[in-house]
């Protein structure tokens, strides 16, 4: 066994440690995927989903390559190691992995652009942040849809803070949580009122 020094690279992630910190990227990995989808020389984008932009799986536009498709999206599902912050518009184009449409295409390549603009973003870890101990926060996330159609705003919200809730009994009885009072943070207001009062959700507003 050969000791090799602080870790620096590993499957593609970069490891910068100074003092008491790390921080992870992926700058060279992001590179070779715009190098490999002919990007490299592209004009970066400041945001990662145009506000006019509507992806449906149904229309009369030009399929593109399959292959290729699925190729780039494996590539931005594999940044989101150390970008989380694309995951969103990375779960948006992977719906569309049957039948990709140019839509869908330029829609990747436009998270691509975003990528090109942000390379030097990654996650950073401290051994201590605000006065708290690196390790004494408890979280859990979820990166599916929910397993019901909800008919309403209200409906997927409140099933939002259902799930939620659960999530945080569960950190409860696994011993991670102490007897402070749970907050949900909900922003739809008929969503709030129904998990208050006991009401029919057919009597809810959306």
């Amino acid at each position: 066994m050969t000791d090799l020094d602080m870790l620096s690279y590993f499957l593609g992630i970069e490891f910068v440690s100074k003092e008491n910190r790390i921080f992870m990227h992926q700058k060279k990995y992001a590179n070779d995927v715009l190098r490999r989808f002919k990007m490299k020389y592209c004009n970066g984008a400041d945001t990662l989903i145009e506000a006019s932009m509507v992806l449906t799986k149904e229309g009369n536009e030009e399929l593109v390559d399959s292959t290729t498709f699925k190729q780039l999206v494996g590539s931005l599902r594999y940044l989101c190691n150390t970008r989380p912050n694309i995951a969103h518009s990375v779960g948006l184009v992977s719906r569309y992995m049957e039948k990709p449409r140019t839509s869908h295409y330029l829609a990747a390549k436009r998270t691509l652009r975003y990528i090109k603009e942000t390379s030097e973003l990654g996650l950073h870890y401290a051994k201590k942040q605000a006065g708290v101990e690196a390790g004494s926060i408890e979280f859990t996330d979820a990166y599916w849809k929910q397993s019901i159609v909800a008919l309403s705003t209200c409906e997927a919200e409140y099933v939002a803070a259902s799930m939620g809730a659960c999530q945080a009994v569960w950190l409860a009885e696994l011993g991670l949580r102490s007897n402070d009072v749970v907050k949900m943070e909900i922003d739809n207001k008929s969503a709030i009122d129904l998990a208050r009062i006991r009401v029919s959700m057919e009597g809810a507003n959306t």
